[in-house]
């Protein structure tokens, strides 16, 4: 732990591993109001991330908000999922009925870890910061199924 907040302090990137034992030491610490924290987190990463974004990601959020509310969700969903993905196919944004999801099978949190119940708040934090910026609403959102629980992805179910 302490050589993962050391090499944070110097303002190196965390390997997967890593981070996930750094969520997971704030998780022992903090307990159940870790996820309030982690959540936080997201909607602060998200709003960090497109504020120093080129004009296309600022681009799309503007226009965004102009289109049809359902669409406007999906693509703030999709442009956070190629963000999560790195270019790979692993996140993807699904419409059912009138329900969103995103269905997470690369989760850094969850890399090396074991919980009886979910625990990707960070990633719960983010889906809410994109949507918020996106459509300029708030949105529940809960994992329904988790990696670290034993499920082959990450699954988050979005609400209005």
């Amino acid at each position: 732990f302490d050589q993962v907040t050391a090499r944070l302090g110097a303002g190196q990137a965390l390997k997967s591993g890593e981070y996930a034992q750094l969520l997971a030491a704030v998780r022992n610490y903090y307990g159940h109001g870790s996820r309030g924290i982690f959540n936080r987190m997201g909607i602060t990463a998200w709003e960090r991330l497109t504020s120093t974004a080129g004009v296309g990601i600022k681009t799309k959020g503007l226009l965004g908000r102009a289109l049809l509310r359902k669409r406007v969700t999906y693509q703030a969903l999709q442009l956070l999922a190629e963000q999560l993905s790195a270019g790979s196919d692993q996140v993807t944004v699904h419409l059912l009925d009138t329900e969103f999801y995103l269905v997470d099978r690369i989760s850094d949190a969850t890399c090396d870890q074991t919980a009886e119940a979910p625990i990707c708040a960070v990633t719960v934090g983010l889906i809410q910061g994109a949507l918020t910026w996106g459509t300029g609403e708030h949105f529940d959102v809960e994992e329904k199924f988790c990696m670290a629980s034993g499920a082959e992805s990450c699954q988050f179910h979005i609400r209005s």
